[in-house]
């Protein structure tokens, strides 16, 4: 049973919807120094082989089904080449003209499930991809500050499902500690170009 699922999950992309280009804009923008985690892992003949390029998918819900562009080398473009590579991957994913080079190569997917409301998820790598991250809805909650002070905040979950393969516990929870901090720095001084 086992491997008729796999062989079923290898033959469908799974895809996610997204809505918030910026917001995962500015998460990709981020992603290319976090180490293995964004490196493409390929299982081949019970080996791994692991590439330092970046080619980030980003999950589309569009009008025929869910597919996932990507962003090739996105560790080569600035937040607003990645917002535009962006925009520009989703409106012909949502007309169906996207080519077969556009949903090849991901190394790493983003999901945003939080446009859908989505606080908690469990995302499914996509084979032979090395992890895929979602991006959860904002919501409010009551946070404890320095001091034991309660106040109201913003708060947004991060899901990372990741290849045991390729890294570790470890490094995933650095990873996503790792993007937590860069997410929060960013301010109206942050470079868009």
């Amino acid at each position: 049973m086992y491997r008729v699922r796999q062989r079923r999950s290898r033959r469908r992309n799974l895809v996610h919807g997204m809505n918030s280009l910026e917001r995962i804009s500015k998460k990709v923008y981020h992603l290319w120094d976090m180490g293995s985690a964004v490196h493409y892992c390929a299982r081949c003949s019970e080996r791994i082989i692991l590439k330092k390029r970046m080619h980030i998918g980003i999950a589309v819900a569009a009008p025929h089904g869910l597919v996932v562009p990507v962003v090739h080398d996105a560790d080569h473009l600035s937040i607003s080449a990645l917002a535009k590579t962006c925009r520009d991957l989703t409106a012909r994913a949502r007309e169906n003209k996207l080519t077969l080079a556009d949903v090849q190569g991901g190394t790493f997917t983003v999901n945003n499930t939080g446009a859908l409301g989505s606080v908690l998820s469990q995302p499914l790598v996509n084979p032979p991809q090395a992890a895929i991250l979602t991006t959860e809805a904002i919501v409010k909650r009551l946070v404890v500050l320095p001091g034991d002070a309660i106040a109201v905040r913003s708060i947004m979950n991060l899901c990372l499902s990741f290849d045991h393969r390729v890294m570790d516990g470890a490094e995933a929870t650095g990873f996503l500690s790792s993007l937590k901090r860069r997410l929060e720095a960013i301010g109206p001084e942050t470079p868009l170009y």
